[in-house]
């Protein structure tokens, strides 16, 4: 469960982002995140990793678009810092690298390493087949690297590749997880862990069920 701090950590960092998301235009930053931006309504629909979600412009509030329910707290944070921190111009030029490489965010690597790999790999080590389901049912494309992959879209402009290698008598399971290099341009540099690690634990709840937030 997560600690006092960390969820008065968690709300200061949702008044900033809505803040930040505030001071800016909602047509330009739909428009450079490949999203819609609905004048009449005043509102932006979002997509993030298969669910559509609507972002008030007049509050900064995101709600679930079906449910009309307020999206969770990290959710919300991470569509704002992505509408809000995305660079003008910037697309995915499909050049793929893994975290540790990738600019400005290395520092990041061990405790993302740490926290994601062992419960991905722990997660799908036998189950190959179960991995392309759940990476099908968020609407990933499935690719064919290792012994199963996938690439997520966690918004338009930020895919994400999953790649496992299954255990064999030599060698345990592993796993790969490698971002396209405009993903630093597309979001604050703290979030770019964060999104890496939604995806594999969105894989695992798609595959097994679950909280998102246990993970």
């Amino acid at each position: 469960m997560p600690s006092e701090n960390r969820i008065d950590n968690y709300e200061l960092g949702h008044v900033r982002a809505k803040e930040m998301f505030l001071a800016q235009s909602a047509q330009v930053m739909a428009d450079r995140c490949q999203m819609e931006y609905d004048k009449s309504k005043g509102i932006i629909l979002a997509p993030y990793l298969g669910t559509d979600y609507i972002v008030d412009c007049k509050t900064a509030i995101v709600t679930d678009a079906a449910s009309g329910e307020p999206a969770e707290r990290r959710e919300s944070i991470d569509i704002l810092h992505h509408l809000s921190f995305s660079q003008d111009g910037v697309k995915v030029i499909g050049e793929l690298k893994p975290f540790y490489a990738l600019k400005g965010v290395g520092h990041f690597y061990p405790a993302f390493q740490q926290s994601v790999m062992p419960r991905l790999t722990g997660a799908f080590a036998g189950k190959m087949g179960s991995f392309i389901a759940a990476a099908e049912k968020l609407g990933g494309m499935v690719t064919g690297h290792g012994d199963a992959a996938a690439t997520l879209n966690l918004f338009p402009i930020v895919p994400i590749e999953y790649i496992m290698w299954d255990a064999d008598d030599e060698f345990p399971c592993t796993a790969n997880i490698l971002f396209d290099v405009s993903i630093t341009s597309a979001t604050h540099p703290e979030d770019v862990p964060g999104l890496g690690a939604y995806g594999a634990f969105k894989l695992i709840q798609a595959a097994f069920g679950g909280d998102i937030m246990q993970f």
